[in-house]
């Protein structure tokens, strides 16, 4: 089945190994969902888009297919900003009422609202400025993908990685630590896509 898949790899600049790493499988099985002797499965679609900044029907051929998602289009509100960095001091990070802005998103459900990136220990992946979208439902660890989390001070986005469990910064820079996580580490919820430039 055709798909967009290295079409938009190559327009980010990412080579089949780089964006292998980044969702945590092989060149081999990103060339295979290229060339379509695997099919492009919603499992795959939302393991690659936040990666790749793209709504997931736009991995699909000719960029159309949004209506063979189980998604719908609504409007989320975008409430604070995220340290891409340490951690920022915030009593209560995200109070709840009016967000900043609100966004028009493509997702399954509505528990989901957008956060804007500041700092730079995720610049491999997430730009300051960019809107991330995330789903407060999804608590639960997995390898390699992005999380919001907090320490009862402050918040941050970072990378989970399970052996050692520990949420990693991926940045340009050498400057910024790994988080270890103990008892005041609280997962907010899971990065299920971004907006803005990679």
């Amino acid at each position: 089945m055709e798909n967009r898949l290295k079409e938009i790899r190559e327009r980010k600049g990412l080579s089949q190994t780089e964006l292998a790493d980044a969702i945590g499988t092989t060149q081999g099985q990103i060339y295979k969902l290229e060339s379509g002797s695997v099919r492009l499965s919603d499992v795959w679609l939302e393991r690659l888009a936040p990666v790749l900044g793209v709504p997931q029907g736009a991995l699909l051929s000719d960029g159309a297919g949004f209506e063979t998602l189980r998604t719908s289009i609504r409007e989320i509100p975008v409430i604070d900003y995220v340290q891409a960095g340490g951690y920022v001091s915030s009593a209560n990070p995200y109070p709840k009422g009016e967000g900043m802005e609100t966004i028009l998103f493509d997702y399954k459900h509505n528990k989901i609202f957008g956060l804007r990136v500041q700092g730079n220990s995720m610049d491999r992946v997430f730009k300051e400025g960019t809107t991330l979208i995330v789903d407060y439902t999804d608590t639960d660890l997995h390898d390699r993908k992005y999380y919001v989390i907090s320490n009862g001070d402050g918040t941050s986005v970072k990378q989970y990685r399970a052996n050692p469990i520990r949420f990693e910064p991926q940045s340009f820079a050498d400057e910024y630590d790994t988080i270890f996580p103990d008892q005041n580490t609280r997962i907010i919820g899971r990065v299920v896509h971004f907006l803005g430039e990679c």
